[in-house]
């Protein structure tokens, strides 16, 4: 039996550097699940699995460097998270949202300072999409754009609709689009999984420009179905089959199935690049 001591733990830093992250993403987990909000929960746990999935691939190969500067700065951001954990909520939303990044970002520079930085941008990608897009939410207003196309699906679909601005209106009453329901944060976490897929089944250029596009697009337009649904269930006796669309179980039922049709757009992708690679032999 091998007796482990500090002197170990100081010859192979990967591992309590991964104890470390571990710990502050267990800490991060904990304050997504007290905001309440689920759908983002699971996002974020398929957001650290793939960043995990990376690390543990990788960690023989990083180079780890001591350098002063870097790990004071690491260490000072470590404990600002920590302290900011113990408050946050779902109201904070802007420290919420870099938690993953920050978090990763202060690993990476008490293992390897400013220099090594970019032997971990993959990982520091996967964080970034994970959360700093979702600020920009309060940035960018698609709202009117959503509704238009809502309208003109169920015009498509032989509904009376039409639209005003972020107002939808058809035979069962008039509904409003708010900017969080507009498909863009779900769009965004599409192309997070696009990066994802890309940094873990590569293709080449063509196909990459294709699987972002298909991730924005996707995610836009199964939420502009769902919104249609939502503006033929307007009237007050539909108020539970609504409610079961705008927040409940179908809410994420949708975000499923954007997940599903993205997955498989990209495995067809990533089929026709291995197929390329053959014939290329």
């Amino acid at each position: 039996m091998t007796d482990f001591n500090l002197t170990q733990l100081f010859k192979h830093p990967q591992y309590g550097l991964l104890a470390l992250i571990a710990c502050l993403f267990g800490i991060y987990l904990a304050v997504v699940w007290r905001t309440g909000d689920i759908a983002y929960f699971g996002m974020s746990i398929l957001f650290l699995l793939a960043a995990a999935t990376l690390l543990w691939e990788n960690h023989p190969n990083f180079i780890y460097q001591h350098n002063l500067l870097a790990s004071l700065t690491g260490t000072g951001l470590i404990g600002w998270l920590v302290w900011r954990s113990v408050i946050l909520s779902s109201n904070q939303q802007l420290e919420l949202r870099l938690f993953p990044l920050v978090s990763a970002l202060a690993v990476a520079l008490i293992a390897s300072g400013f220099r090594g930085l970019w032997q971990y941008r993959r990982e520091l990608a996967i964080m970034f999409f994970l959360g700093v897009p979702g600020i920009l939410l309060n940035l960018v207003d698609i709202a009117p754009l959503t509704a238009k196309f809502a309208t003109l699906l169920l015009s498509y679909s032989g509904f009376t609709a039409s639209h005003q601005d972020v107002w939808i209106t058809t035979s069962a009453g008039t509904i409003e689009v708010y900017d969080n329901c507009s498909g863009l944060e779900g769009s965004i976490y599409l192309v997070g999984m696009a990066v994802i897929c890309l940094t873990l089944y590569p293709v080449r250029r063509a196909k990459q420009i294709v699987a972002f596009l298909a991730a924005a697009l996707i995610g836009f337009s199964v939420n502009g179905t769902r919104i249609a649904i939502m503006a033929t269930l307007a009237s007050p006796k539909d108020q539970p089959a609504f409610l079961y669309w705008h927040e409940g179980e179908g809410l994420l039922l949708f975000g499923v199935l954007a997940v599903v049709l993205f997955a498989g757009v990209y495995w067809m992708l990533y089929r026709l690049e291995l197929w390329q690679r053959k014939r290329a032999i």
